[in-house]
């Protein structure tokens, strides 16, 4: 999401010939420890707070357990006897490793949230599998109960801390710390593009500090654009050289489409400097949003690309989820939408409500509610509006449109309005995480790109609602509305519910 989105055309001969020498280049200053370490920072960070989450998940799993002073033993093998007090005090050592094992402490778990969040989860399935095995292999008869609570312990623990960590890591990237420094290589048009898209996300806090442009020669002048205060190499070999002489390399991005023949020798490159190595496709492009996963077909590869569609059994976990939260949302909230209903009858009068019809899953028409935030004849007087429309694609945005009403435009700042459409999750035509309900003539518009929005219901918050929501450009919305059809999880809605939350209470973007 906006942490890095890095999947995505073709190497120059000139490069690839040398690759193998790193020309001269001008000297590059180094950067001073504080500066030049975040991953290793990060590092010790997260394997303390890991540390810290073992011990007190350890501790307050005993003590619910059995009691907070008792020294229960397992018994093993009918004579040999473990202190539930010795596992806890190897918790500390065992959670770290299974951690590690799990990938937790990777560059690339650092770059993306959703996947940190993932991997720690998978360590916590990883430890309940290697516990699961010590009790039906070697005997070892553990407490379900003291497992039952352990395993959620450790990952809520953990899961906290890594939230915390990310926050503070955020806030150091805000004043200019702790930055990501990234080297792109490729034809000098995907380089361009690749940089306007980074310079245009302050939020994933990376450098660009240096590029190769494969199909210049060494001594054409790159005109006035996003890359004329970016240091130029001379080559691909000329990568190695740069961090060698102290700048630090966190990323390698292929920008465009790779060539068949280059990708293992920018693997190498990547491997030399002790750098991610990732391909930044054309968002048009069908692979810069499918999921993909490598399938060797006997001597033959193939790239299996997912279908974007929910499973029978992912359905009836989101429809559970969707419909649980809306009822338990409807009922705390039950004093909002009075509060609300009543300050409306005052302010505005009837009809509170504001009914229309928008585009569901799989093109199905329903009416979407709302709490009414526009003038009675709003509807009649958007066509004198038309000229004063502020977005592009077929969407109709106005900042201080003149239609809203006074109470209305603090319900928007907070998206107070759209409440009513926990009543549409209820109903089933719509979910609590989604792509944006698009309206009939919106839909009739769309390209067979666009027309996967509709393969998901629509939902009450998303991908595009927590980026920006009406700042954002129609073809970035778009895109992050696939993005969210094609890699939904579980976890993946409930990082957007959460992102929902601090959108809501510092409103931004709405409109």
């Amino acid at each position: 999401m906006t942490d890095l989105e890095l999947q995505g055309g073709r190497v120059a001969e000139a490069a690839l010939t040398t690759e193998q020498t790193a020309p001269d280049h001008p000297p590059v200053a180094e950067s001073d420890g504080h500066h030049d370490q975040p991953y290793r920072q990060w590092i010790r960070l997260a394997l303390a707070g890991d540390i810290v989450a073992a011990t007190l998940a350890a501790f307050v799993a005993r003590a619910v357990t059995f009691g907070p002073f008792s020294d229960t033993d397992v018994p093993r093998d009918g004579s040999v006897s473990v202190s539930y007090l010795v596992i806890g005090l190897l918790m500390p050592v065992v959670w770290p490793l299974v951690s590690t094992i799990s990938g937790c402490y990777e560059l690339r778990t650092l770059l993306v949230g959703v996947e940190e969040l993932r991997r720690v989860l998978r360590a916590g399935i990883s430890l309940l599998a290697l516990l699961g095995f010590g009790h039906f292999a070697m005997n070892v008869l553990l407490s379900r109960g003291y497992v039952g609570a352990l395993i959620p312990l450790l990952v809520f623990f953990t899961g906290i801390w890594r939230l915390l960590l990310r926050r503070h890591i955020r806030k150091r990237q805000a004043a200019g710390d702790s930055h990501h420094n990234v080297v792109a290589v490729g034809p000098i048009d995907d380089l361009q593009r690749l940089s306007v898209q980074l310079a245009s996300q302050p939020g994933a806090a990376v450098d660009l500090v240096g590029y190769v442009a494969d199909d210049l020669d060494g001594h054409a002048e790159v005109d006035d654009g996003p890359l004329s205060t970016v240091r130029r190499l001379p080559s691909r070999g000329a990568i190695k050289a740069l961090r060698e002489g102290g700048t630090r390399i966190d990323l390698l991005v292929r920008a465009g489409r790779p060539h068949h023949d280059e990708m293992w020798a920018l693997a190498r490159r990547a491997a030399e400097v002790n750098a991610v190595l990732a391909i930044a496709p054309h968002r048009e492009d069908a692979s810069a949003n499918v999921a993909v996963s490598y399938v060797p077909l006997g001597s033959t590869p193939l790239l299996v690309v997912e279908t974007p569609t929910l499973t029978p059994s992912a359905k009836a976990i989101k429809a559970l989820f969707d419909r649980g939260m809306a009822f338990v949302m409807v009922l705390a909230l039950a004093p909002v939408f009075l509060a609300i209903t009543v300050l409306l009858l005052i302010r505005q009068g009837r009809p509170v409500f504001f009914r229309q019809d928008r585009i569901g899953r799989h093109g199905d028409r329903f009416s979407c509610f709302k709490f009414r935030t526009m003038d009675i004849d709003a509807e009649e007087r958007l066509a004198d509006l038309q000229a004063l429309n502020e977005v592009d694609g077929p969407l109709f945005k106005i900042r201080d449109d003149p239609r809203v009403t006074r109470l209305g435009r603090f319900l928007r700042d907070h998206s107070l309005d759209e409440l009513p459409q926990l009543f549409n999750v209820l109903a089933g035509s719509m979910s609590i995480v989604g792509p944006r309900p698009p309206l009939p003539q919106e839909a009739a518009t769309y390209n067979e790109r666009e027309a996967r929005r509709l393969l998901v219901k629509p939902g009450l918050t998303g991908l595009w609602q927590v980026e920006g929501r009406s700042d954002l450009p129609w073809s970035e919305g778009v895109y992050l509305d696939l993005l969210y059809v094609d890699h939904w999880s579980p976890l993946l809605d409930l990082v957007i519910i959460a992102r929902t939350v601090r959108a809501v209470l510092r409103p931004r973007g709405a409109y």
